[in-house]
């Protein structure tokens, strides 16, 4: 009986504790729903393309009004924008926005956006035939990954680096 008595105590201390440290640390919340995605949605890829197409100049003109009042913004245009506009040889409005981001990234201060966006004006000036200026910065861009540790941007950049030697 005396068992029995103890062990019952202990069950409830140990209910206690348990509801205790559920107030102090609750367990795992439920999942948070993602959030919805920004921008339109499209069925396909060839659709997108074609608004990319259509509304490119409206988003290289938001890039300027960005660059200014908002500098994520122009930041982030460059980085979603860069591959589309390298894949569909739009290279002038690349570097445009490409230079839009590396200004707006020094605003800012935020190194990783600098050294994204000095690899996408790198490639943008090699693709118009600037190679002193893609080589000027890539070896910018591979500066800063080796500085802030990024070792996937350091492959990048000398990825880069090489491509452009080749092309001389």
């Amino acid at each position: 009986a005396e068992a029995e008595a103890e062990a019952g105590a202990g069950a409830g201390a140990e209910a206690e504790a348990e509801a205790e440290a559920e107030a102090v640390a609750p367990g795992p919340a439920e999942p948070e729903a993602e959030p919805e995605p920004a921008g339109p949605r499209f069925a396909t890829p060839e659709t997108a393309t074609r608004w990319l197409d259509a509304e490119r100049a409206n988003l290289v003109a938001a890039a300027h009004l960005a660059a200014t009042g908002s500098p994520e913004h122009a930041i982030g245009l460059s980085a979603a924008l860069g591959p589309y506009l390298d894949a569909h040889a739009h290279y002038h409005d690349a570097h445009v926005l490409h230079d839009l981001a590396l200004r707006a990234a020094s605003v800012t201060g935020d190194r990783a956006a600098a050294a994204r966006a000095n690899g996408l004006f790198a490639t943008a000036c090699g693709r118009l035939g600037d190679y002193q200026g893609a080589l000027r910065h890539h070896r910018e861009a591979l500066e800063i990954h080796r500085g802030t540790g990024n070792r996937s941007g350091v492959a990048a950049a000398l990825h880069g680096l090489a491509l452009t030697c080749w092309r001389l």
